[in-house]
């Protein structure tokens, strides 16, 4: 009886991590939906904060890509932007899931 038991609460723990990693998708495409692309380089640090976003970190910054460490409550999350060398409109904004946080989105986070 320990194993259905187990095998249930193993289920509810597998389905609950599916259902956490689908709303993280989801938000993370609402906000690369929120920031669009077409738009110049200084639009897109304005255009998080006033979602509700502060960027800790910016990693990479060159002609043809930004990436940004940002947060919100106690979750950080990297936005990467890339330009075109021509027009310098971005092209595409890519949000995924910050794995490597420097200190300051820590500190952000409450985390230090």
């Amino acid at each position: 009886m320990q194993a259905v038991f187990d095998c249930l609460a193993n289920s509810i723990l597998v389905g609950e991590a599916i259902l956490i990693e689908a709303c993280i998708c989801k938000k993370k495409a609402r906000i690369e939906k929120q920031l669009g692309v077409g738009h110049d380089r200084a639009y897109y640090r304005a255009a998080l904060e006033e979602m509700g976003y502060k960027v800790t970190s910016v990693n990479e910054s060159d002609e043809d890509t930004l990436e940004m460490e940002v947060v919100k409550g106690d979750t950080s999350y990297e936005v990467e932007v890339d330009f075109d060398d021509k027009t310098k409109k971005s092209t595409k904004v890519d949000v995924s899931t910050n794995m490597w946080e420097t200190d300051y989105t820590e500190v952000a986070k409450g985390e230090n």
